[in-house]
């Protein structure tokens, strides 16, 4: 269980503080919101693990891979260019199969999968509309830093409307979205080698008429998650016809949820 960081989601809700006019000349206030693509690098092992991640003028954000079964899930504090990050690892002994969680993405709430939680910290630099650099430490002893760059994915317009049809990831998942943002659907899993159907329901609403981010919220079965998503390109000449969705669980569980669908 001591794997790296950067394989579920990253949620961070930043406060945002300027120096004191006594302090010598601090660096310009810098945000970190926007659509962001990277990578963490774990320190022991070299690993390389892709990153995607969300944030709001706020501060609030989330970087998830979706090629493992973890979440990180703090406070970003920025000063200037600086980012200070506390928080909570969350992370399962163990994922379904890898076509269930690279394809579909992954949930705890399965009996028999078991969860743990450890501390993080971290810091590092932010740079406006251009790239962020964290370092971390888990309370396991897993260290490693974060590298992540602007995407202009996130100066797309939002509208419920462009959500709006039916959509797959395989034959395993199916989805409608409404012109309101409400959706429902099914997913077929195998947990435990048992063959298990999965409802959705839930809604997605915009956070911002001029950025291509939404927030979501997304029941499955018996447990609801609360997050980001937005419009991305499933392929070379396709546009806006896959959903990006990645949240954590409501009311203090221990999960998350990422979930990539694909317009039929």
């Amino acid at each position: 269980m001591t794997r790296g960081i950067a394989t579920a989601i990253l949620a961070f809700s930043a406060l945002v503080a300027c120096g004191g006019s006594s302090a010598p000349p601090a660096a310009p206030l810098q945000s970190s919101a926007g659509i962001w693509s990277g990578e963490a690098v774990d320190t022991a092992t070299g690993v390389h693990t892709p990153l995607i991640g969300a944030s709001l003028p706020s501060g609030e954000t989330s970087l998830f891979a979706n090629q493992d079964c973890h979440v990180y899930a703090g406070n970003l504090a920025i000063t200037g260019d600086r980012g200070a990050l506390t928080g909570v690892a969350i992370a399962k002994d163990i994922c379904y199969g890898d076509q269930d969680f690279v394809r579909l993405g992954w949930t705890p709430n399965v009996p028999g999968y078991g969860v743990f939680e450890t501390t993080i910290q971290g810091s590092g630099t932010i740079s406006t509309r251009s790239a962020m650099s964290l370092s971390y430490r888990t309370g396991t002893g897993n260290a490693g830093n974060i590298a992540m760059r602007f995407w202009d994915l996130y100066d797309r317009p939002a509208a419920l409307v462009s959500l709006a049809g039916t959509y797959a990831n395989g034959a395993r998942l199916s989805i409608t979205i409404a012109a309101d943002g409400s959706f429902s659907g099914t997913e077929i899993t195998t947990p435990l080698l048992v063959q298990v159907t999965n409802s959705y329901s839930g809604q997605l609403r915009v956070i911002d008429p001029a950025k291509n981010l939404y927030r979501v919220s997304i029941t499955r079965n018996a447990y609801t998650y609360t997050g980001f998503a937005y419009l991305a390109d499933s392929a070379p000449g396709k546009a806006n016809d896959a959903v990006v969705i990645f949240a954590r669980q409501s009311g203090g569980g221990n999960g998350a949820l990422v979930h990539y669908w694909i317009r039929v």
